[in-house]
């Protein structure tokens, strides 16, 4: 019973779509134009018409027995959205305000587009400079001809010593990389200050003892060695250095430095010595990088790097 009277209701439902499709009813378009309402001035009726579509303007009205006439933007006019009007728009943007230039000629679709010249961003129809970062501050997102400059105060670790619309903030020299002691340390104004190493100071590079210097001449080559010939998984490098871990800011102001990779893994090297001491040493950078998937430059560091009794 149920089957008879689904298949009684498709046949009723298809009989009434046949009905009106014979009774001359279009089926909807829902991809149609836009209409718009006209009155035939010589019948008097009122119908709705097709709008013309952008690039085009109205050349005749629609009838009851003929659709709307479009026809195509002449040069130098346009029309940017669907419309009935009788004339195109003139394109009327010359790009002749200061500081600023053509983005993109007119189109039969959009009229001359503008935009403002490098270094400068529109701020309420006026080409405005973009702003300068003061010492001590850096560039966190570059200015567009749309946008400004954002600045920032430097962080921790880093510094800025000049004024700029484009200039991030630099991570500080770090002394021990270069074998050298600090004599200032940096701030959010300036860099690091090094100088010549003090023999006299526990745990300098240059200690007085001849295994303390030779132990550490072999670690400051190992250093080097590294930052020269580790790959792009320096990262994961780093996180397997035993001992106390380099801190995470130091990390991420190193990622976000303009320096090259081969002096990101210096200054991440040089500071987890510093903050290990005498703990640093050859085998703890051997066992890392054999942990990080590194067996060869393992070796390297090993053949290259330990020194030698004799």
């Amino acid at each position: 019973m149920a089957a008879l009277l689904r298949t009684a209701f498709v046949v009723i439902l298809m009989t009434v779509l046949l009905t009106s499709l014979v009774a001359g009813e279009p089926a909807r378009n829902v991809t149609s134009s836009p209409k718009f309402k006209h009155k035939d001035p010589s019948t008097g009726q009122r119908l709705l018409c097709d709008q013309c579509p952008p690039g085009t303007h109205l050349k005749d009205y629609c009838t009851a027995n003929s659709p709307t006439v479009c026809q195509v933007c002449p040069d130098n006019h346009f029309t940017e959205y669907y419309n009935w009007e009788p004339e195109c728009r003139y394109c009327n943007e010359f790009c002749a305000k200061p500081n600023q230039k053509l983005s993109s000629e007119c189109t039969t679709t959009h009229n001359r587009r503008c935009e403002c010249m490098n270094g400068y961003f529109l701020d309420l129809e006026i080409c405005r400079a973009h702003r300068q970062c003061p010492r001590g501050h850096g560039v966190v997102r570059k200015g567009t001809p749309n946008s400004d400059v954002v600045c920032r105060k430097c962080k921790q670790g880093t510094f800025s010593d000049v004024t700029s619309n484009t200039a991030p903030c630099r991570p500080h020299k770090n002394c021990t990389t270069l074998g050298l002691t600090f004599k200032q340390h940096g701030s959010r104004h300036r860099d690091a200050i090094c100088g010549a190493s003090d023999s006299e100071k526990t745990g300098s590079l240059n200690n007085s003892s001849t295994t303390q210097t030779t132990e550490d001449d072999s670690l400051r080559k190992a250093v080097e060695y590294v930052a020269k010939n580790l790959s792009v998984r320096w990262q994961k490098f780093v996180k397997k250095l035993p001992g106390k871990k380099v801190p995470r800011r130091f990390l991420k102001n190193m990622k976000a430095s303009n320096s090259s990779r081969r002096q990101r893994v210096r200054e991440v090297l040089a500071e987890w010595v510093r903050i290990n001491g005498k703990e640093a040493d050859l085998k703890g950078i051997e066992r890392a990088l054999r942990r990080s998937g590194q067996k060869e430059l393992a070796k390297g560091v090993k053949k290259t790097c330990a020194h030698k009794a004799t």
